[in-house]
């Protein structure tokens, strides 16, 4: 939990927080002269890639365990645990994390499962000067905006939630591509003058899947057996003596 302010402090915050959003204040230096009050001091900033892990510690953190500001990490699972190990040696809380892309998830769940406090951000909530951008500089803007409790968070639902919303939206997916395939199928039925969907409602059901196996398997016979339902008949008598275009 960060550090509880006064009115003063609050409404000093919320006057830098102000600046920072209008882009007045855009570097550290710039920062640290307004001297806010520090809410979060045991802070990291940590900026996720897909090459490498920036991780900035607090300046007064690193000087007094002799350490460098700035590390780098490497994205493989040994260098993940790493990256975890650095924050917890120093009696890192919290940790402000910049939501790049699907790099973040990661090392989210493992500081989170270490018992450290992360503060998802969304990049667009904490742009930089404009121009050349660095993943060592973002590190740091991150680190130095937590400190001063200058961040808010992106709502993370808890992991048992976020599981569930995982198989959710990755069942969405499968139904949206489902509905595409059937669709396509029934443009190869209609080039093949096959008009089966105008006879059964669901080419994918017990009786659209008897029929289109059966065409499958080579029985173009509008009698056959393989298919007793009366629809079956009025579709395949439908069938055009040419080839099946894939």
């Amino acid at each position: 939990m960060g550090k509880k302010l006064s009115k003063e402090e609050t409404e000093a915050k919320a006057e830098v927080l102000n600046l920072v959003a209008n882009r007045k204040i855009t570097k550290v230096e710039e920062l640290e002269c307004c001297k806010l009050s520090e809410c979060q001091p045991c802070s990291v900033g940590i900026d996720p890639g897909s090459r490498g892990l920036y991780v900035a510690l607090n300046p007064a953190i690193a000087a007094e365990l002799d350490l460098p500001v700035v590390h780098r990490f490497k994205t493989f699972t040994g260098d993940s645990l790493q990256c975890r190990n650095l924050p917890v040696s120093c009696g890192i809380k919290t940790v402000a994390m910049e939501l790049t892309s699907v790099y973040w998830t990661s090392i989210y769940s493992i500081l989170e499962e270490a018992g450290i406090e992360v503060c998802p951000v969304n990049p667009k909530k904490f742009r930089m000067v404009s121009g050349r951008r660095t993943d060592v500089a973002d590190s740091q803007w991150l680190q130095i905006l937590h400190l001063y409790g200058l961040l808010r968070g992106s709502f993370h639902p808890a992991p048992l939630i976020a599981g569930l919303r995982t198989y959710m939206r990755e069942r969405d997916s499968i139904i949206k591509e489902r509905s595409t395939y059937i669709q396509r199928m029934q443009k190869a039925m209609v080039k093949m003058n096959l008009f089966l969907h105008n006879v059964i409602d669901d080419i994918t059901g017990k009786t659209g899947s008897q029929i289109v196996t059966a065409i499958l398997d080579g029985h173009g016979d509008t009698y056959s057996r393989r298919c007793e339902h009366p629809a079956a008949f009025w579709a395949t008598a439908r069938i055009a003596p040419t080839p099946i275009v894939a």
